[in-house]
């Protein structure tokens, strides 16, 4: 029966290798070429939250051409020249989506709404740690056109320091208009296909390529990141970096990569836990030189914005933290079960403790003495998160991207893969009454769950990548 189903999978892949061209260069930049045709279909929809069906159609299939182009280069070729040209037409193709998508009106969140009202505090040498945007004493600076639609005028920012630096600058550059802030993140972005490409040929040469492509060609990454000018890519910026000093072993680098990182955007704490337990294995030296710099680092930024404004940037943490609700999975349920108080969110506070304790039991008997371990459990807790998480926006599956290009497609992250694909179906209810909002979220999560469980219980048996199993190029000779 095993051989029957071997052959006819044989004759299937043979049938397919038909229609493939032999040249998997010209078959990459077809792929590429299709791919800046749909970016051009989502910016002509000019508006994507009064478009939101035909977006997310969109997208959904960019997501499969994306899917198709890294199958088709992951095999690398043994010619240096055709590496190279490869690597050329990723790079190519990644800045021509960039460009195409930088022109994108930012309608999905109100973010961007938020960081420009930032960015005009600071600019007017404001301190935006001490005053909500509703209060009196900013009355002469609310003559903005995206004051008055933003929705969250009563409370202080939750951002760090060096990204309120980040929204100064873009101010000072370009007046408050989105594009400054869309350009210094799609900087930052291609600046991390160039650290990125440094960190693969350090740790894992032989998937460079198809590590560049699944971080490079990301429907999810460019379409949030330089289309809606979320600011994912400044911190995960510090986080390759940080990654790249880690493998080379320069410890006070790291930690000031690190600490810049969380000082961007506070999701990077999460992997603090790791880093110590990863670093263990050298020395405890190392683990106190890493400490004594991470407070450094940090106290430079955090104790002029603590003098300055107390602490209400760590109260709007708490504040978001105990009532922003979007698309979650395991929160939902717990939130069914479980009692809601004017004063206490039960239901968050179990939540949050359920996540530590996971974590905690996920990571207690790891060494993570390599760096695929190392990466593999940073992947892990990022991901653990989001499955907790009250509030799961579609750019914190961002996160995940730097990690899972790293490792490359296989059985154990294929379901991140569908989740960064899934997770825009949250945009449909919330942009359309046509859509149930637990249907959507079932869509996104049964069969998220059902893989992950599945690639828990295989975890310890022999596998193939897809790729070994789907191969639409011939094997190289």
């Amino acid at each position: 029966m095993s051989n029957a189903k071997t052959s006819i999978r044989e004759s299937y892949i043979n049938k397919i290798r038909l229609y493939a061209p032999e040249n998997k260069v010209l078959f990459l930049i077809i792929l590429g070429l299709v791919q800046v045709a749909l970016y051009l279909r989502i910016l002509a929809l000019d508006n994507l939250g009064l478009n939101i069906s035909n977006f997310v159609s969109l997208f959904l299939i960019c997501f499969v051409f994306y899917i198709f182009s890294i199958l088709v280069i992951n095999r690398n070729s043994k010619s240096n020249l055709s590496i190279k040209k490869i690597f050329f037409i990723i790079i190519f193709f990644s800045i021509i989506f960039r460009i195409i998508m930088i022109l994108l009106k930012p309608t999905l969140s109100h973010d961007m709404m938020r960081f420009l009202w930032d960015g005009r505090l600071i600019f007017h040498g404001i301190n935006p740690y001490l005053y909500t945007p509703e209060s009196s004493e900013l009355n002469a600076l609310k003559d903005v056109a995206y004051f008055i639609n933003y929705e969250f005028k009563h409370t202080l920012t939750v951002y760090p320091p060096i990204a309120q630096f980040i929204f100064g600058i873009a101010y000072f550059f370009t007046d408050g208009n989105p594009f400054g802030i869309k350009l210094l993140t799609t900087i930052f972005d291609l600046m991390n296909i160039f650290v990125l490409t440094l960190l693969m040929k350090t740790i894992n040469p032989k998937n460079l390529l198809s590590g560049i492509m699944i971080y490079a060609w990301s429907p999810l990454l460019i379409i949030e990141s330089t289309g809606n000018g979320h600011i994912e890519p400044i911190p995960i910026f510090f986080i390759l970096l940080s990654l790249l000093f880690l493998v080379k072993s320069r410890i006070r680098l790291l930690s000031i990569s690190y600490s810049s990182a969380c000082l961007s955007k506070l999701f990077p704490i999460l992997l603090l836990p790791i880093f110590l337990i990863h670093l263990r294995n050298f020395s405890r030296g190392n683990i106190k030189k890493f400490l004594v710099w991470f407070i450094i680092t940090s106290s430079i930024f955090l104790i002029p914005v603590l003098l300055s404004s107390g602490l209400n940037l760590l109260h709007q943490i708490f504040w978001y933290s105990q009532n922003i609700t979007y698309n979650p999975s395991l929160y939902r349920i717990i939130e069914l079960l479980l009692p809601f108080t004017s004063t206490v969110n039960i239901a968050r506070i179990v939540t949050y403790s359920a996540f530590i304790v996971t974590g905690f039991l996920l990571l207690r008997n790891k060494n993570l003495e390599n760096f695929i371990e190392f990466a593999e459990s940073c992947l892990i807790l990022f991901g653990l998160f989001l499955l907790f998480a009250p509030a799961v926006f579609q750019w914190y599956l961002i996160w995940l991207l730097p990690f899972v290009a790293i490792l490359g497609i296989n059985r154990k992250n294929i379901g991140w893969f569908y989740f960064m694909a899934a997770v825009i179906l949250a945009y449909l209810p919330q942009f359309s009454f046509e859509y149930d909002i637990n249907h959507i979220a079932l869509i996104q999560y049964l069969p998220l769950y059902a893989i992950l469980i599945l690639s828990a219980f295989t975890a310890n048996k022999s596998f193939k990548t897809l790729t070994d199993w789907f191969r639409l190029t011939k094997p190289e000779t």
